[in-house]
C-alpha cells in the first residue's frame, strides 16, 4: 500500500568442489569407524528464505517502523576447506628434534628427508588428518530485527534498532582420535596422562597410524543480541553531527580464531569437553560502544571530519602454559583458580602468596576461587580514539574534481605522548597464568610452576599494560580524481 510495504524472498546456494584424496588406511579402520576423507560435503544445498516490511507512521508519515527475519548465507570458508585437501594424512607429516634428540642436517633434496632424530630409535612421526562429514551444511546466521526511524523536525533524526541473531550449521573442530579419560580432581577432562617431568602423553583410539584426526563439523548453539540508539543533526552549512550508542551480548562455543585446525584447537581455549564445549562469551563480545562522527566545511573549501569511540575491551581468560588435559595442544587449557594454598599442587610453594595477591587483586579471578576459570571471563580495559581528516576539492571542468586529503589516526596521542594510550593485558583470548612441571598422583591433578625470576621474585602476567602498535599516532596523506 501507499504505508506499507512487505518483501519476501528466498535464496538457494549449492557450492561444489573437487573431492580431496580417499585415505585408504583410515577408512578401512575398525577403531575410528571409517573415515573417507575423499567424502566432501560438495552439492550440499542451503536455502535462506526471509521477509521484511518498512510501515509508515503518523499523520505526516514522520516515522518508519521497519523490521523482518531470514535466514542469511555467506560464502563457504575457503581458508578452512583448504586443509581437508593438504591433511588427508598422506600429503605431510611434523618430526620434531630438540638439541637432546639429535637434530638432522638441513637438505634440499626432497627424496632424503629425514624420518627419525639422530639420537633416537622412535618411529617416525605420523600424520595428523583432517576431514569434513559428507552431511556437513556451511553455516547460516538466522536474523530477527526491528528498528524505528524518527523525523523530529529541524534536520534531526533518530532511530533504534533491535537485531538478534542465531548461528545454524556453525563450524566445529573436534579430534576424534582422542579418549576422553574423565575428569581429574580439579574438574578438568583429561584425554591422556601427564608425566613427572610434565610432559603429555595422549590416549588415542589409534595412535599407531595416526596423530590428531580433526573431524569439521557443525553446531548450532551461537547466538547475539544488540540494541542500538542514534540521533543525527544536520544544518544548512552542510555541517552535520551524529551520535550512536549500541549494546550487545554474543555468545559462543568456539569463537574459530585461525585457518588450520591445530591453530583453531589452539586459540579456543576448553572449557567444558572437547567433543561438547560449554556455550560462553564470544571472544568478540563487546558489550559498550560508544560513537561521533561529524564534519563541518571550512574556509577556502577545506572540510574538516572526525570519529570518535569509546568501547569495551576484549574479553579473555588464564590459561596454563603446557598441556593441562594431555590432549596434545599446548595453551587451550583453562586455570584452575585455588581457594588455599592446598588447593593446588605447586613445585614452589613459596611463591604462593604472590599467586595469591595476584588472584585477589583481579576481580575476575576472585569471584572463581575453587573452580576452573570461565573462558572469556576477564575483561581488557575500555579502549577509545578520536580520529580526523582534513580534506579539499579542487573543481576542474566538466564536473571532474580533484581531491587532496590527510588523515589523522589516534589524535590524542599526536597532541601527547601519554594520551591515546591503549592498554591490554593480551591481544587473544588466553593470558598464561601458571606452568605444569609434573603430576600429582596423590591428588590426581596437574603440578604447576609460578614462573620465577633470577633474583627469585614470582612472574606473573602484567596486567593492562600498553600495546605499542595501536597506542601510537598515523598519518596518511591521498589524492582522489573523480571523473
Amino acid at each position: 500500500s501507499d504505508r506499507l510495504t512487505v518483501t519476501a524472498g528466498v535464496r538457494a546456494d549449492a557450492p561444489f568442489f573437487d573431492s580431496p584424496r580417499t585415505n585408504a588406511l583410515l577408512v578401512t579402520t575398525q577403531i575410528l569407524g571409517p573415515i573417507d576423507t575423499g567424502h566432501f560435503p560438495s552439492g550440499n544445498a542451503v536455502v535462506a528464505p526471509r521477509i521484511g516490511f518498512a510501515w509508515q507512521l503518523g499523520q505526516n508519515r514522520n516515522s518508519l517502523l521497519r523490521g523482518g527475519a531470514g535466514v542469511f548465507t555467506g560464502r563457504p570458508p575457503f581458508a578452512w576447506i583448504t586443509s581437508a585437501y593438504s591433511n588427508t594424512g598422506q600429503e605431510q607429516t611434523i618430526l620434531t628434534c630438540r638439541r637432546a634428540d639429535g637434530v638432522p642436517a638441513p637438505t634440499t633434496d626432497i627424496r632424503k628427508l629425514p624420518s627419525r632424530c639422530l639420537n633416537t630409535t622412535a618411529l617416525p612421526p605420523v600424520a595428523s588428518v583432517n576431514y569434513f562429514p559428507s552431511d556437513f551444511r556451511f553455516q547460516q546466521a538466522v536474523k530477527y530485527a526491528v528498528g524505528l526511524d524518527h523525523d523530529f523536525g529541524n534536520a534531526l533524526t533518530g532511530s533504534v534498532d533491535i537485531i538478534h541473531t542465531r548461528g545454524r550449521d556453525d563450524l566445529f573442530v573436534n579430534d576424534v582420535n582422542l579418549l576422553d579419560r574423565g575428569s581429574n580432581s580439579e574438574g578438568r577432562e583429561m584425554y591422556g596422562s601427564i608425566g613427572s617431568d610434565g610432559v603429555s602423553r595422549q590416549t588415542r583410539l589409534d595412535s599407531t597410524s595416526f596423530g590428531g584426526i580433526y573431524s569439521y563439523g557443525n553446531v548450532s548453539a551461537d547466538r547475539s543480541t544488540s540494541i542500538s540508539a542514534s540521533m543525527e543533526r544536520r544544518w544548512r552549512s552542510g555541517a552535520n553531527l551524529h551520535l550512536s550508542y549500541s549494546w550487545s551480548r554474543t555468545l559462543d562455543v568456539m569463537s574459530m580464531t585461525g585457518f588450520t585446525s591445530s591453530v583453531i584447537y589452539r586459540n579456543n581455549p576448553v572449557d567444558g569437553t572437547l567433543a561438547h564445549r560449554i556455550l560462553r562469551r564470544s571472544g568478540r563480545d563487546i558489550p559498550h560502544s560508544f560513537a561521533a562522527t561529524g564534519s563541518a566545511p571550512l574556509a577556502f573549501g577545506m572540510t574538516a571530519s572526525f570519529f570518535w569511540r569509546a568501547r569495551s575491551g576484549t574479553p579473555f581468560a588464564y590459561t596454563v602454559n603446557g598441556d593441562a588435559n594431555a590432549d596434545g595442544t599446548r595453551g587451550n587449557d583453562l586455570s584452575y583458580i585455588p581457594l588455599a594454598q592446598d588447593d593446588i599442587s605447586l613445585s614452589n610453594l613459596s611463591a604462593y602468596p604472590a599467586l595469591d595477591g595476584f588472584i585477589e587483586s583481579q576481580s575476575c579471578l576472585r569471584v572463581q576461587r575453587g573452580r576452573m576459570m570461565t573462558r572469556n571471563s576477564c575483561r581488557n580495559p575500555l579502549v577509545t580514539s578520536i580520529d580526523t581528516r582534513l580534506s579539499r576539492k579542487f573543481f576542474t571542468t566538466r564536473g571532474r574534481n580533484l581531491e587532496i586529503g590527510a588523515d589523522f589516526f589516534n589524535v590524542a596521542n599526536l597532541l601527547n605522548r601519554s594520551w591515546g594510550l591503549v592498554r591490554e593485558t593480551t591481544a587473544t583470548e588466553t593470558a598464561p597464568l601458571l606452568s605444569i612441571s609434573g603430576w600429582d598422583a596423590v591428588k590426581g591433578r596437574p603440578r604447576y610452576a609460578i614462573p620465577v625470576a633470577s633474583n627469585g621474585e614470582a612472574v606473573l602476567p602484567p596486567v593492562n599494560k600498553v600495546a605499542p602498535d595501536p597506542s601510537r599516532w598515523r598519518m596518511q596523506v591521498g589524492v582522489r580524481y573523480d571523473f
